[in-house]
């Protein structure tokens, strides 16, 4: 079993972090029926893609797939950002991404981020399909092309069905320690939670944080100005330029700040629009 994985009724999610490792859970996982939730704890944001598969072993299943989080500044709205569909008869599909799949105003390869505060969180909806959804594709007579996708769920939201799986992972503000070898970890190890096909993995070395890499960057670049300043000492020192993981972790801070401040302001507008089409009708009412 691949740590730091849940896994519930045969299917896989986590969250793959740009150094290609996942990211670590705080504890054994919880089930209550169609949902399996985890807590993640940070110290500081986290970038990172959700990704989920079909467990090994299991069958391929048709299935329509929703990514939810908070959204806007406020963070007080559940909002969807991500779509896709996995087909029984497309291996390829059985594994999936946020990455590639996420909805304006979001850029569709952008990076997730953990919440700023610490206290958020990011949830997968799984629904089951009697077939596969393939995307048409319609030209109307207003020249218009429509592209559509028709579904046909087994777990149908509009006769009030729930999702057949729910993977949440929450995310917890970890108390900041002075002694980085202090912190505290997780003797749980590979545990399973609910029956054969419930469980959840927390043995994966948790990754270097943002602020480590960035004391490293700092560190380097002082000891280069100390050699500067030595020079008719003999002393010598190499100039580092900064690590592919820095230059990642900071694109995807800034395309994180970016999709955030797009949704504020698709959200600013959509209320403006409210606000007028309301105007519109109290005249209409007046002057009738």
């Amino acid at each position: 079993m691949t740590p730091n994985t849940l896994s519930h009724r045969g299917m896989d999610a986590w969250l793959q972090s740009p150094d290609e490792t996942r990211l670590q859970f705080s504890g054994p996982a919880l089930v209550e029926d169609n949902t399996i939730t985890v807590v993640i704890e940070v110290e500081n944001p986290k970038s990172y893609h959700l990704e989920w598969c079909k467990s090994s072993g299991a069958t391929a299943m048709n299935a329509w797939c929703e990514i939810f989080r908070p959204i806007g500044k406020s963070r007080t709205r559940i909002g969807r950002i991500a779509n896709g569909s996995m087909a029984a008869d497309s291996p390829a599909t059985q594994s999936c991404s946020s990455r590639d799949q996420l909805e304006l105003p979001l850029n569709r390869d952008a990076w997730l981020w953990s919440p700023r505060s610490g206290e958020g969180f990011v949830s997968l909806e799984i629904r089951r399909m009697r077939k596969p959804a393939h995307e048409t594709v319609q030209k109307e007579e207003s020249k218009y092309v429509v592209y559509e996708t028709p579904v046909d769920m087994i777990d149908d939201p509009d006769t009030g069905m729930p999702p057949y799986i729910i993977f949440r992972f929450e995310f917890k503000q970890r108390a900041r320690s002075s002694n980085p070898q202090s912190a505290p970890t997780s003797e749980h190890g590979d545990r399973r939670i609910s029956g054969p096909e419930s469980r959840a993995s927390t043995s994966d070395p948790s990754p270097p944080p943002l602020t480590s890499v960035l004391a490293k960057s700092h560190k380097s670049s002082s000891a280069q100005s100390q050699g500067d300043n030595n020079k008719g000492e003999g002393s010598s020192n190499i100039n580092r330029s900064p690590s592919s993981q820095e230059r990642e972790h900071k694109r995807a801070r800034y395309d994180q700040l970016m999709q955030e401040a797009r949704e504020d302001t698709i959200a600013q507008a959509k209320k403006l629009e409210e606000e007028k089409a309301e105007c519109r009708r109290l005249d209409v009412c007046f002057a009738s």
